[in-house]
């Protein structure tokens, strides 16, 4: 089996590749490539209704982030920081499918498939009620 950097320099080509690895280096990677969708927003008020409602119904894997900018949709706090990068803030790829793989050579899942993480259900509703 490829180890993680084998994938994801095979993957980095492909539109939106998201690698999320282990800091220690013995736990899972988690790969992907090619969303169906993109959300994306800046200094939207209604971005976490909106995430929410793109997220209802759909049985993949939003991968993403929420930037510290999105905090003035919470609350109102100075904003000192300047904004020179202009990312976006939030930004999350809906993956229909994504690839796990064991980051330590010395625990290597089989030899004959990649893992398939499962997302339970209930894990899935408590992140879109964690966004309403």
């Amino acid at each position: 089996m490829n180890n993680p950097l084998t994938l994801f320099n095979q993957l980095s080509r492909r539109s939106h590749c998201v690698w999320l690895d282990t800091a220690s280096g013995e736990g899972v990677s988690l790969l992907a490539a090619d969303p169906v969708k993109v959300f994306s927003c800046k200094n939207d008020p209604a971005a976490f209704e909106r995430l929410k409602a793109e997220l209802t119904g759909f049985n993949g894997y939003a991968i993403g982030y929420f930037s510290y900018g999105l905090k003035n949709q919470i609350e109102k706090l100075p904003a000192r920081a300047v904004d020179d990068l202009k990312l976006p803030d939030c930004w999350f790829g809906f993956y229909e499918d994504v690839t796990v793989g064991r980051a330590a050579p010395s625990a290597p899942l089989p030899a004959n498939r990649m893992a398939r993480p499962a997302v339970a259900p209930y894990q899935k509703q408590k992140f879109i009620e964690a966004v309403s």
